[in-house]
């Protein structure tokens, strides 16, 4: 499975280039040194950028922008933006639909539209209003936010339909929840069940019909009808009982924005920490859509736990969930696992040199709440350049590179001190759409 972190710069001085008695500590900081110097109490004078305003309110110096109910906002971004806080800035500017920024060694622009011209979208709760923002507990960039905001772009309805069905649109996502594509049907492992579907109505503000068996000719799960089969006449949700409804051109699919579930390799196993219990996978099943076959059943030639199996035993006929209590199943060509998806969020791990045990290094960085956390061997520029040697990180039982190098190899030994703490993100958090970086020696 593939894992994705954050792509961050750490505090200059990573790596410990002399033997001075001075204690190292950093975390994840804004890539623009200055900034910090440049901030007033509440609010900072930027230059002139097309039609926005010319100044902006500091939400925090530290923090990625959340908000107040402890989600993140619908955002733009891109891995390819790894703009100067100048520069992002400037493109926040030049929006309309820019509300605020978050910069790092990369730049998020939240949206108060709730869409994307440029970059990609992330899922959230769409921020319209400064007073919506606040700090979130990600740290390793500021939150900026335009002052005053613009006003909506969105023009008012000018009749108003016969109650009880709205005529103006309700957010496309909202509290964990978003409505896919008229016609379409949620992507694999975004179905919500019943209970989900009652609070997601209730979220988007609409009225909730129950659940029931509404056949093939309507989607699986939870689902948006119309009036008069006009999908610009929003009316109720639904959700469809029948394991084999099928995608309409007349509805709507709420899926959930972020997946618990996850297939994993054909011929593999479930990661350490990701094994499904049998609740966990009757609910698996219906985040897939896929039928619960003979649950409590002993296997011994298949996977412990959750898993797919398949029709002829061919994987391109996808068939039934299956849970096997068997303790000792294994592994097997033509199955499938279905794990839990791993928890994103920041981990704090302290170093210290095993020698030179008052000198210490605070990192915070992007993780999985399933990773083992070791020191390792990388490769470093500066090591190379500087000592021949490579240098040692923080890594994961994956061998991905959480944290730039402290110390060269030839340096001496460097350890973990205690235990690390991980604190989960909320919702569909930056943590999850981002990534680290090889050690450059910068």
């Amino acid at each position: 499975m593939q894992f994705t972190n954050i792509l961050y710069t750490l505090v200059a001085g990573a790596i410990w280039r002399s033997a001075s008695g001075m204690t190292l500590s950093s975390s994840l900081k804004t890539t623009t040194s200055k900034k910090s110097m440049q901030l007033q109490a509440s609010s900072l004078v930027m230059d002139k950028g097309g039609e926005a305003p010319s100044t902006y309110t500091v939400i925090s110096e530290t923090q990625y922008c959340g908000l107040k109910n402890g989600r993140y906002p619908v955002r733009c971004y891109s891995t390819l933006w790894k703009w100067s806080s100048s520069d992002c800035k400037a493109k926040c500017d030049s929006a309309p639909w820019c509300l605020a920024y978050s910069d790092g060694n990369f730049c998020s622009l939240m949206t108060s539209t709730g869409n994307c011209p440029i970059g990609t979208r992330s899922t959230g709760d769409i921020a319209t209003s400064i007073s919506d923002l606040a700090p979130s507990r990600m740290s390793g960039s500021s939150c900026m936010a335009k002052t005053p905001m613009a006003a909506p772009t969105t023009a008012a309805p000018t009749t108003a339909s016969p109650t009880p069905y709205p005529t103006t649109s309700t957010p496309t996502t909202s509290h964990g929840y978003f409505k896919g594509t008229l016609g379409d049907a949620c992507p694999q492992g975004h179905n919500i069940d019943e209970k989900a579907c009652r609070a997601a109505a209730t979220a988007f503000g609409m009225y909730y019909q129950g659940p029931g068996n509404r056949g093939t000719n309507s989607p699986t799960a939870c689902y948006v009808g119309y009036k008069d089969l006009d999908p610009t006449l929003e009316g109720y949700v639904y959700f469809n009982t029948h394991f084999g409804g099928t995608a309409s051109n007349i509805n709507t699919p709420v899926c959930q924005a972020s997946s618990p579930y996850v297939k994993g390799t054909l011929g593999g196993l479930c990661p350490q920490g990701q094994l499904l219990d049998e609740k966990g996978c009757r609910a698996a099943a219906q985040a897939f859509g896929m039928y619960m076959q003979n649950p409590g059943k002993s296997w011994g030639n298949s996977p412990t736990n959750c898993y797919v199996g398949y029709k002829d035993l061919d994987p391109t006929l996808e068939g039934y969930v299956y849970f096997n209590t068997q303790s000792y199943g294994a592994a097997s060509s033509t199955i499938t696992p279905m794990c839990q998806a791993p928890v994103y969020g920041n981990w704090n791990v302290k170093r210290m040199h095993a020698t030179w045990n008052h000198l210490t290094k605070d990192d915070s960085v992007c993780g999985k709440n399933t990773d083992v956390l070791s020191i390792a061997s990388v490769s470093s520029n500066w090591c190379k350049n500087n000592h021949g040697s490579d240098g040692q990180a923080v890594v994961n039982q994956e061998g991905d590179e959480l944290t730039f190098a402290w110390f060269c190899s030839n340096q001496g030994t460097t350890t973990i001190v205690g235990t690390p703490t991980f604190v989960p993100e909320e919702g569909d958090g930056p943590c999850a759409h981002q990534h680290q970086v090889g050690d450059q020696g910068n």
